[in-house]
């Protein structure tokens, strides 16, 4: 009977000390997944951080061109304001030849 308790303690034992090897090998795995998914954290963070930093360029870039295009319109409204100025003087120019004609041909 001695012989068999030993028996059972000693088997007892070894799964004991698989089990514990088993928990080891897991405990590590757990390890190196938490640091694995801890640097993808941390890539994201950066991630993000880029993303929104572009999204603040692209902001202020769409600002500026709706800006520039303001301004263009408005340029190209006062050329256009002056290029009818540029006529009316020039048609008032020929009229004033014209009356100055005329009236020299009159006695």
């Amino acid at each position: 009977m001695m012989i068999e308790g030993k028996q059972a303690v000693a088997a007892a034992e070894e799964k004991v000390a698989k089990v514990e090897a088993e928990n080891r090998q897991l405990q590590e795995t757990y390890e190196r997944l938490r640091k694995k998914l801890d640097e993808k954290d941390e890539k994201i963070r950066g991630l993000k951080e880029e993303l929104a930093s572009a999204l603040d360029k692209k902001k202020i870039l769409t600002e500026e061109a709706e800006s520039v295009a303001e301004v263009t319109a408005r340029l190209a409204a006062a050329v256009e304001s002056a290029e009818r100025a540029q006529a009316l003087f020039e048609e008032a120019l020929k009229n004033t030849g014209k009356k100055r004609t005329g009236a020299g041909d009159q006695p």
